[in-house]
């Protein structure tokens, strides 16, 4: 048993590296937190959480969607020995988007903000942005592959080099909006390089339609529902811009990023080290799903609701500890907005066996529900209430999304033991 444990936890293992690239992740994620909350302005960073929705979006749209796609028939192709005609179709159908939508960008970018600091970094936003649909796309087909000690090294040197450049511009300069935007990029476009150069399949310019027809049938729905996750996650910080301000955005986006950030990575290490497993073990050993997700459900809500307690207890000491004492007077909201973030996580896990199933279709109704309810309250509530009326709608969009998939889980149970 103990040589068993070993051998899994070995430095070739695959656990060993998901989790250290996991753990890298997570501390350098909250270490670059502090250093931006701390070291730019609150306008800047306000600035900064909306370029990180429009990255939000184009990566969502259709980049992850695809992915997704893409991961789920990695197994198959592997054993047909196509995998590299497989991915080399989704290498062109992935520039051909970018294309598309750095056209549409520099088409509408004269009129998306008269505000001149948008006008002055749009080539670093950019950049920024296809740095992030590279990076995340490649992380994730990677993963699919199984390749985790080629991924963690390149999230190790991605985290490296930007808390090296951000924690030296805060010590010896003044951090700035577009600082930030350049040495994000770097790093990113660094990371990119490597991975595309440790890939295992050999890249052909050439597109089957087969396959991403194929791909297209699965992700289609993850797609549409991405337009209303963004809604969900994102739509609040543009509401906030249209009636209040960008301190006021800055100060939603450190509530939003406190509450997501231990859940995310639950999320974030299932998801790359497990999923891809699930996905290779249900096509031969059918309801292999099903015991990891009553194993997520039975111990995910209860520390959901133990560790937001602790949070509610320790919330001013969390948020000066993780960002800075400009944002301590919203701290009482963090505990809520916690809890139902991962509420919302444990119901993305277990919709594991039906994406391993393909009926991702299933999913569309609370993304739909969610993103629609983040639209409207938000509308409705930010404008009367300010950033009390965006905490409110976080809460209850995430909410629903949640009870609505716990609901689907349970009844595509029930139909598939009949």
């Amino acid at each position: 048993m103990q040589l068993s444990s070993l051998r899994m936890f070995s430095l070739n293992s695959e656990l060993y590296w998901t989790v250290l690239s996991q753990l890298i992740q997570f501390i350098g994620t909250l270490g670059l937190f502090k250093l931006l909350t701390v070291g730019l302005e609150k306008i800047e960073y306000g600035y900064f959480a909306l370029v990180l929705s429009i990255s939000a979006f184009v990566v969502a749209v259709p980049f992850s969607a695809l992915v997704q796609g893409i991961i789920k028939y990695i197994p198959e192709y592997k054993e047909k020995n196509e995998l590299d005609f497989f991915l080399s179709s989704f290498v062109v159908l992935f520039i051909y988007i970018l294309l598309f939508y750095l056209l549409i960008f520099f088409l509408l970018n004269s009129y998306l903000s008269q505000e001149q600091l948008w006008k002055i970094s749009a080539a670093y936003i950019v950049l920024f942005v296809v740095s992030e649909v590279l990076k995340t796309s490649l992380y994730a087909v990677l993963n699919g592959l199984r390749e985790r000690k080629v991924c963690s090294v390149a999230i190790i040197s991605e985290y490296f080099l930007k808390t090296l450049i951000v924690l030296a511009a805060s010590m010896y300069y003044e951090l700035s909006f577009m600082m930030v935007l350049i040495t994000y990029s770097l790093a990113n476009m660094i990371s990119v390089i490597y991975c595309v150069s440790k890939l295992p399949s050999k890249v052909k310019l050439s597109i089957n339609r087969f396959y991403v027809k194929q791909v297209f049938i699965f992700s289609l729905p993850l797609a549409v529902w991405a337009v209303f996750g963004w809604a969900r996650e994102m739509s609040n910080r543009w509401y906030i811009d249209m009636y209040l301000d960008k301190p006021s955005i800055a100060s939603f986006a450190v509530l939003g990023s406190l509450s997501m950030v231990i859940p995310s990575v639950f999320l974030s290490f299932v998801s790359a080290y497990v999923t891809p497993i699930i996905y290779s073990k249900e096509r031969n050993m059918p309801g292999y799903a099903s015991g990891y997700i009553k194993t997520i459900v039975s111990l995910g809500l209860p520390a959901a609701i133990i560790i937001s307690c602790v949070v509610w207890s320790f919330d001013e000491q969390i948020l000066l500890f993780l960002a800075s004492e400009k944002y301590i007077g919203i701290s009482h909201y963090l505990a809520p907005m916690f809890l139902a973030y991962m509420l919302f996580v444990i119901s993305m896990l277990s919709t594991i066996e039906i994406f391993s199933y393909g009926k991702t279709g299933l999913l569309l109704g609370p993304n739909l529900l969610s993103g629609i309810v983040a639209l409207i309250s938000g509308m409705l509530l930010i404008k009367h209430w300010g950033v009390e009326g965006a905490v409110a709608s976080f809460i209850l969009s995430y909410c629903c999304y949640a009870f609505y998939v716990f609901f689907i889980v349970f009844k595509f149970n029930y139909k598939k033991a009949l």
